[in-house]
């Protein structure tokens, strides 16, 4: 038991590790390039690399899952879409504000995640579980306000740069 709670954690600190890193490299280059070149680029290499791991599972015997029917492939260009555009937000956002705030807003969706596996998959859970998913919202929310803002009354997190867009509101490009 407790083995797998220590995998649990390295792990976890290891995606946050590596999430931050991928982040803090994207704003990097996001305000040397630009946010949808800077997209483009994270694509055509990603593409390479997955083309070169690929690459090696054939040559080394293995076997790589490929759909075979007109459907599968119409649903992973879809969700492929679905991602992209989540990432044109989000990238856009890093453009406009500071990645120290707004990683942890975006990297919280992964929460949704969790909230659709226990309402419609049945993940199971109990009210600890419940409690901790909800304080971990409710700190990142904390964490990206506008403290100032509050004493104007104003709501927070629209005054926070680039925040609308890291929560995936198109119609904010515009600005």
């Amino acid at each position: 038991m407790h083995s797998e709670l220590f995998i649990a954690v390295i792990a976890g600190l290891g995606g946050m590790l590596g999430w931050g890193l991928a982040d803090f490299f994207a704003k990097k280059t996001i305000d040397r390039i630009g946010d949808v070149q800077s997209l483009a680029w994270a694509g055509v290499f990603g593409s390479i690399a997955f083309g070169i791991a690929a690459l090696y599972r054939v040559l080394s015997g293995g076997q790589l899952a490929v759909p075979h029917d007109a459907t599968a492939w119409l649903l992973l260009a879809f969700f492929g879409m679905l991602q992209a555009a989540v990432y044109l937000f989000a990238y856009n956002g890093f453009s406009k504000g500071q990645v120290a705030v707004l990683n942890p807003v975006f990297a919280s969706f992964s929460g949704i995640v969790a909230l659709v596996s226990i309402l419609f998959l049945g993940e199971a859970t109990n009210p600890l579980r419940i409690a901790m998913v909800a304080l971990v919202f409710i700190g990142v929310l904390i964490l990206s306000m506008d403290i100032g803002a509050l004493r104007g009354r104003r709501m927070p997190f629209v005054r926070v740069p680039g925040f609308p867009q890291v929560l995936d509101r198109p119609y904010v490009l515009r600005g």
